[in-house]
């Protein structure tokens, strides 16, 4: 299936995440579920380009990493990124926006990425989100996630096997052994019950979708109608001047 317009990212074709009323989310939020309604579509592509693959390390080579978090703690801008593995408006996301911020941002020290996975699309999502999360503690979730793009499937084709994650997870510079356990264990990992809850309390229903705002400040909705360098470009020198 694919998305519904969502005035976050990709306004013709975003994900819709359909928050239900104030108990349902209360709900929601204790369930750790979110519900996905999307309208038909073509099949996606699979993400190749410049964080495809074995280039994920090039890009983010020499910038600090710690958990979800990519760039310089004291990044004067946080850009905090909704994605689900299986969305494929996130691998277009990774492929011709990311390198970009990377490079231009990230890189010099003027803005940190955190990065935070969902698993709503249904059981691939739920697959990969387990697996990003064990890849955290050895601070490579973003490697693990550019090589998950890069190699997307289907949707809900059932591709997230533990032959794929294996594959996913040595070009990520991962234990596959780890990622795999994890993603059969049933088990919704912290990290993801953690980006469930903030989604819902920042109102986003649709990935990719985006915060931003001064670090260790108030982060607000990154609403963006294309995803295309330029369009994030302008909102991140935004919040840099409004950052100084």
């Amino acid at each position: 299936m694919s998305p519904e317009a969502d005035s976050s990212a990709h306004a013709p074709r975003a994900r819709r995440l359909w928050l239900l009323g104030a108990s349902v989310v209360v709900a929601l939020l204790i369930a750790g579920i979110l519900i996905v309604v999307s309208q038909g579509g073509d099949d996606p592509k699979p993400a190749a380009g410049p964080t495809g693959a074995g280039n994920a390390a090039k890009l983010f080579e020499g910038i600090p990493q710690a958990a979800t978090t990519l760039g310089r703690p004291d990044a004067p801008v946080t850009l905090v990124e909704f994605v689900d593995l299986q969305c494929r408006f996130c691998a277009d996301y990774s492929r011709d926006v990311l390198p970009t911020i990377v490079e231009r941002y990230v890189r010099p020290g003027q803005v940190k990425l955190e990065l935070r996975t969902l698993a709503f699309i249904g059981l691939d999502s739920r697959r990969g989100a387990a697996g990003t999360a064990v890849t955290v503690r050895g601070n490579r979730a973003w490697q693990f996630s550019e090589a998950f793009f890069a190699s997307q499937g289907r949707e809900e084709s059932g591709y997230a096997t533990d032959e794929f994650l294996r594959s996913v997870a040595t070009r990520a510079e991962v234990d596959p052994r780890i990622v795999v356990e994890a993603a059969n264990s049933g088990v919704r990992p912290a990290t993801v019950a953690q980006a469930q809850s903030q989604a819902a309390q920042s109102g986003i229903r649709g990935t990719p979708a985006f915060l931003i705002g001064p670090t260790d400040g108030r982060l607000q909705r990154f609403a963006v109608r294309s995803i295309d360098p330029t369009t994030f470009s302008q909102g991140i020198e935004a919040a840099l001047r409004k950052a100084r």
